[in-house]
Order: C-alpha cells, then sequence, then structure tokens
C-alpha cells in the first residue's frame, strides 16, 4: 500500500481504536500463535493490508500499514500493562482503559497460557525479571515499593500546584474569563464534598488537566473533552445535566463532524460512511422519522438523523456496540438501544418494499425477466437458505448449532431476477436443513396449498410442451412440480446442460446475498446480540438492500470474493418428503431436452464438460 501523508495528528484516531481491535480478530494469523501462516511473512503481510484497508473505511483519513502496526503494537503494549497492573493508589478508582475489554481475546492466544500450573501462574513475575517476557504481550516494571515513592512524590508534586494555583484563583475574581462559570461550578461540587473526597477529586482534575494539555488532539476538541470529563468526576447525582451537555457534545462531533453534514457535498464518502448517497439518506430517513413517533422516550436527547447514523455504521461496518460507544459517546445500553429501535423503525416504514406478487401479471413480469436476461422459461424466482453467524443463545442448546460446528439462524429467500428479494423468512434453528426450514416457512404452505395466484401452465417458446411455472433451487430442496432443482452427482451431457442451465439463472439468489453481504457488512461477522435482536438486524438489511436496489443499483461484478463466502449454505441432508414425484421428473426431463434442443444457447457447450 503507498504510503499517504497523515493530515491528522495522531490523538484524532484515538476513538477509532475500537474499530482497528474489531478489524485485526478478524485476521488470527497477526496474533494467533497456533495459526496456520503465522510464521509466514507473507501471509502476515498479506492481512496486515486487508486490516488496513478496512480500518480505512473507518476513518475520515487514509493511513498506511506502518502507522497501522505502530498504533496495533501501542495497543498491545498498553493493554499488557494494563492486565498485570492495574491502577492503584491515587488513580485506583479512575477511569478504566476503554480497551481493556476489547483486547482480552488474546489471553486465549498466549502460548504460555495452557503451560503453567496454578502454582508458576503465581510466580510469574519472578520468572519475567530472569527469562524475559511472554511473547506477544508487552510488559511493564513491577509495583515495588520504590516505584510506590516514586508515585507519592509526583502527588506532592500535584499537591503543590494546587496550592499555587489557589494563590491566583483571587486574580481572577471579577474578570469575565470564559470559564470562569464553570469553575464557580466545581468549586460548588468539591464544597459538597468531605475532606477526604476532595483531596482525591482535585488530583484527579489536576491529573485530567495536565494530561488533556500535553495530548495531541484537535485544539477545539481537546477543551471540550476536558470539560466533560471534568464534569464526569463531580456530577455524581448531576447525571440530567451531564447527558445533555454529552448531546450537544455528540451532535457537534459525531453526526456534524464525522457523519452526514460535513460529507454532504461528497457523495463518494458519504457512500463510504453510511453505504448511501445523501438524497437516499433524507428519504429514509423522512420515512423513519414518522415510525419514532411512539418510541422516543427513553433516546430524548438523541435525534432521529443520529440514530439513524448509528444503526448504519452499525450494519455497514459490523462495529461492535463497545466500539459505537466511543465515537459517538453514547453508553454501551443506550447504543443497543438505537440500533434495536431503529431496525424496527426501518422494517415498519420499508414493510412494503418485500412483497410476493400478488396477481398473475405480477407473476408473469417476473418471469419474463428471468427468460429475458437468464434465458430460462417459466421461472418465478430463485430460492435459497443460508446461515448467518450468532452468538450462543441462552438455554438453547443445540438448537442453533449448525452442522459447521458454531450458532447461528437460517435465512431463506427468494430472489428476482433484478437481485431484489421478493420474499424472506429469518429466525429458523441453525440445525435445520433448506427443505425442513422451506417447509416450516409460510410460503412453504402456501405453495403446497397452492394459494398463491400463479399463472396459468404454458407452452415453451418455440414449441408445444405445456409447463408450469417454478422456482429455482439447490439440491437442498425436493424436487416438485413448483420447484426445479440441479440432477445430483456427475451427469451425462444432457444432463449436465440442464444443471448448468439452471445453475446460471439460479445465480441471481447467490448474487442477492452477496449483495447484501457486500452492503452490510455486520454479516460477515458474529451478531454478538440476543436471537431476537439479531433477526431485526436481519430484517432490517433486507429491507434496506431492497430500498437501495431502487434508488442504487449494484453491479454483482463488484462483489468480493469474501462477501459471496459470508452466508453459508444450510445443509443438504435427506428429509421427510423429499422424494420427487413422477411429474416433477417429467417436467424436469422436458426442460432437459428444451435445453438441448430449440431451447439451446451458444455459449453452454464449451461450460457444460465442468458440469
Amino acid at each position: 500500500m503507498t504510503s499517504q501523508t497523515r493530515r491528522l495528528p495522531p490523538g484524532s484516531f484515538e476513538a477509532f481504536n475500537g474499530q482497528l481491535i474489531d478489524h485485526v480478530k478478524e485476521h488470527p494469523v497477526i496474533y494467533d500463535f497456533a495459526a496456520e501462516g503465522y510464521k509466514n511473512t507473507k501471509e502476515k503481510k498479506r492481512a496486515w493490508e486487508k486490516v488496513t484497508q478496512q480500518w480505512n473505511e473507518d476513518l475520515p483519513e487514509s493511513v498506511d500499514v506502518d502507522f497501522v502496526q505502530n498504533r496495533w503494537k501501542n495497543l498491545r503494549t498498553t493493554y499488557g500493562k494494563k492486565k498485570k497492573h492495574p491502577p492503584s493508589g491515587s488513580g485506583a478508582n479512575g477511569p478504566e482503559w476503554p480497551f481493556l475489554e476489547s483486547m482480552r481475546f488474546l489471553d486465549h492466544f498466549d502460548p504460555q497460557r495452557h503451560q503453567l500450573s496454578s502454582q508458576s501462574q503465581d510466580a510469574l513475575s519472578d520468572h519475567m525479571d530472569d527469562e524475559g517476557e511472554i511473547p506477544g504481550v508487552a510488559s511493564t516494571p513491577l509495583v515495588t515499593p520504590k516505584r510506590r515513592k516514586k508515585r507519592a512524590a509526583e502527588d506532592d508534586v500535584i499537591m503543590e500546584m494546587l496550592r499555587q494555583n489557589d494563590a491566583q484563583i483571587g486574580l481572577l475574581a471579577g474578570m469575565n474569563s470564559r470559564n470562569h462559570h464553570f469553575g464557580q461550578f466545581v468549586a460548588k461540587a468539591l464544597d459538597e464534598m468531605t475532606v477526604a473526597q476532595q483531596k482525591k477529586t482535585r488530583i484527579d482534575i489536576m491529573r485530567l488537566v495536565e494530561s488533556a494539555s500535553t495530548d495531541r488532539v484537535e485544539p477545539e476538541e481537546d477543551e471540550d473533552e476536558a470539560m466533560l470529563k471534568l464534569a464526569g468526576l463531580l456530577l455524581l447525582k448531576r447525571r440530567a445535566i451531564l447527558s445533555a451537555m454529552l448531546a450537544r457534545r455528540r451532535r457537534h462531533l459525531s453526526v456534524n463532524r464525522r457523519g452526514p453534514t460535513n460529507l454532504r457535498t461528497d457523495d463518494k464518502r458519504f457512500m463510504k460512511y453510511l453505504r448511501m448517497k445523501p438524497a437516499t439518506f433524507d428519504r429514509l430517513l423522512f420515512l423513519v422519522e414518522q415510525q419514532l413517533e411512539q418510541k422516543r422516550s427513553q433516546c430524548n436527547n438523541i435525534t432521529a438523523e443520529e440514530m439513524l447514523v448509528i444503526t448504519l455504521r452499525f450494519l455497514a461496518t459490523g462495529a461492535s456496540f463497545h466500539s459505537l460507544h466511543f465515537t459517538f459517546r453514547l453508553g454501551v445500553s443506550t447504543v443497543s438501544m438505537v440500533v434495536r429501535t431503529m431496525c424496527t423503525a426501518i422494517i415498519n416504514a420499508l414493510a412494503d418494499n418485500v412483497h410476493l406478487p400478488e396477481s398473475e401479471n405480477e407473476w408473469l413480469e417476473v418471469s419474463q425477466l428471468f427468460e429475458d436476461r437468464w434465458s430460462f422459461p417459466n421461472v418465478l424466482g430463485a430460492i435459497d437458505g443460508k446461515h448467518v453467524r450468532i452468538k450462543r443463545p441462552e438455554n438453547s442448546g443445540s438448537l442453533y448449532f449448525n452442522h459447521k460446528g458454531w450458532f447461528s439462524t437460517v435465512l431463506l429467500a427468494i430472489s428476482d431476477a433484478r437481485y431484489k428479494f421478493l420474499y424472506y423468512s429469518i429466525g429458523s434453528y441453525g440445525h435445520h436443513n433448506d427443505s425442513q426450514v422451506f417447509r416450516d416457512s409460510t410460503f412453504g404452505r402456501q405453495l403446497e396449498q397452492e394459494t398463491l395466484r400463479f399463472p396459468p401452465n404454458r407452452n415453451l417458446p418455440m414449441t408445444d410442451c405445456c409447463l408450469p411455472y417454478y422456482f429455482l433451487a439447490d439440491g437442498g430442496f425436493a424436487l416438485k412440480d413448483r420447484i426445479m432443482k440441479p440432477y445430483p452427482g456427475m451427469q451425462e451431457t444432457d444432463n449436465a446442460t440442464f444443471n448448468l442451465r439452471l445453475s446460471h439463472a439460479r445465480r441471481v439468489i447467490e448474487s442477492a446475498f452477496g449483495i447484501l453481504c457486500a452492503r452490510f457488512r455486520i454479516l460477515l461477522k458474529d451478531i454478538e446480540t440476543d436471537v431476537s435482536l439479531a433477526d431485526d438486524i436481519v430484517r432490517a438489511t433486507i429491507h434496506l438492500h431492497n430500498y437501495l436496489s431502487d434508488e442504487l443499483p449494484f453491479d454483482p461484478a463488484r462483489i468480493t470474493v469474501d462477501a459471496t463466502q459470508t452466508l453459508e449454505d444450510a445443509p443438504v441432508r435427506p428429509a421427510n418428503g423429499n422424494r420427487p414425484t413422477r411429474s416433477a421428473q417429467r417436467i424436469r426431463k422436458q426442460l432437459t431436452e428444451y435445453f438441448v434442443g430449440v431451447g439451446a444457447v451458444d455459449w453452454q457447450e464449451k461450460h457444460v464438460n465442468r458440469y
């Protein structure tokens, strides 16, 4: 990757450390000593380039690989210090390092972790002085009595600074200082504390001011952040005031500076940030605002625009709630509530953009488009089932545990020829196969009961062979009059030709899933929420996919390999009722004869040997 000049100071990247940690976790070759390729320099280089590319999508300005590696090295060093030596003395009750929990995943990849007994763990500190540090985890000097004396001396210096500051306070009396009223507020809060609390709080304040004055951050951000942190030390029982201050700060930084406002003149950057253009965002905001009127009581300080930005950013990047908590200056539980509320609003606002055709003419339009684009007659849609990764639900046993060895919920969907979803069903247990999920779905029952208003049978083009309309599926489904699937196993030329033509036309559902994942990268990761919210997240992405397909058509050629491999196929296992009927076999045979006869296309012969 070509090195680029960074105009932003290093401190400006602090809010994006959470996203960097999430991206690194996706590449075990960087940190897992047991991973295949860990000692392969080329593999590591490719992994770092991928992490840099992913992190640049989150940042307001691009950085190079060296910068990302140094940032990660600093994070590991800090984590090693924080983990081995928690704050003690006057700083013990201060704020915890914000990325401590996010970095704990490294503990599972400690090469000596499983080799040390409890006794040797107790003696680890002594061992470190003689034998060096554990590879991959930065070390820090032990907290010896000498270091404690040094810290005590530092506290004495701060107390002396406080005494000097007290002597100068009188000089400010009567002056119209910009911080004069804030100083009075701080003084009043200190007066209400005990002597011990006053001493500790004043020391914490001085440490905070000293730290803020030396950190290299943007000047206007420096002062505001310091003021908010000072208020946080003092407003022990004034949470409403602090909430209002944070809301004003969030509107200025997160939405105006990092969100839509400053990007509205740059469609490309806006698209990169929220996966849509400003005009598309505004139309969506108008639709969801009407759904939020009855659901805003718990987040009155958060505007509908902010809620939509937070949710779209979550869906687009797959960032954890902890990462969004730092980016948008909101509590983790508040971010979770915002995402839950907004996903429901999106589903309700866009409910009409995912639906099956309701008349024969609408079905005929779908079929005609399939025939024009994919040279496959009488097709009403392509159907498939995919696994969506979730965390293990509580008290669920093995219901969500799939055959691949992880927990999932199954997404069943039908796509038209333009990669738009006509139908979806989400929430089936991960251990179910395609055919079982299909039978239990509302669409499966409607198809079985013949309650859908399909067009009457028609002749194949240029023939007198009259066939019904049907859907295209893979080998996981049962062959039926309304469900066409490929011949199993290796086939002779004619059957292989049918399999080729069916695979070519059925590719639309695979491409639809690929586009869905390319737009909403939350589907590339485990959804770390309860099952109910995970299902709503998937529903919201489906409706947004169709909304964006109307506004911003997506070229399937832009789908990355990673995106198409993310959603795993539901397992192909024999199920009761999967035995094909004679009429279904006859329909497939007639289609086979059509494709090797008058329905043949120029390109099929040179590709048929692959099947």
